[in-house]
C-alpha cells in the first residue's frame, strides 16, 4: 500500500495544509489527529509521517520507492515510533519507555524522529505531564 495523501478520502483542506507545510519547510513539532473510531486518523498521521521523511517527496506525499518509504511501510522505519499500549489507557510508564527512554537518541536515517500515539486521548494525566 503506498501511503500518499491521493488514497485518503476526505480532510481535502487538511490534506493542502499538510501538503504546503511540507512544500514551504514549516512541519510543526506536533499535529492533533482527532475524530472518531475508523474515521482514518492513524492512515493520515502515517501517510503525513511518510511525506515528512520520504527522500523524493512528491505533491501528492510519499513516493513510495525509497528506502524511507518502504521500511515505512513495512512497519520497519528506525525513526517512526508508534506508541501504543494493549491498557485501557496510555500511562505514564508507557510514556517512559516508549517515548522518553530515546527520546534523546538522535534519528538513524532521517533528519527527525516521528513519534505517532495511537489512543492519545487515553493518556493518563501524569503521562500527559511526563510528555511535557
Amino acid at each position: 500500500m503506498r501511503l500518499d495523501f491521493n488514497s485518503i478520502v476526505g480532510n481535502e483542506n487538511i490534506i493542502k495544509s499538510m501538503q504546503a507545510a511540507i512544500k514551504h519547510g514549516h512541519v510543526g513539532h506536533a499535529y492533533i489527529f482527532d475524530g472518531a473510531t475508523g474515521s482514518g486518523k492513524s492512515l493520515l498521521a502515517t501517510t503525513f509521517a511518510a511525506a515528512i521523511l520520504c527522500e523524493e517527496t512528491t505533491e501528492d506525499g510519499a513516493c513510495g520507492a525509497c528506502i524511507s518509504c518502504i521500511t515505512l511501510q513495512s512497519g520497519n522505519h528506525p525513526d517512526v515510533v508508534f506508541v501504543r499500549t494493549q491498557k485501557k489507557s496510555i500511562g505514564i510508564d508507557d510514556v517512559r519507555e516508549q517515548i522518553i527512554e530515546n527520546i534523546s537518541v538522535l534519528p538513524y536515517s532521517s533528519e527527525k524522529r516521528i513519534y505517532i500515539i495511537e489512543g492519545a486521548q487515553t493518556l493518563t494525566a501524569p503521562a500527559q505531564h511526563a510528555l511535557l
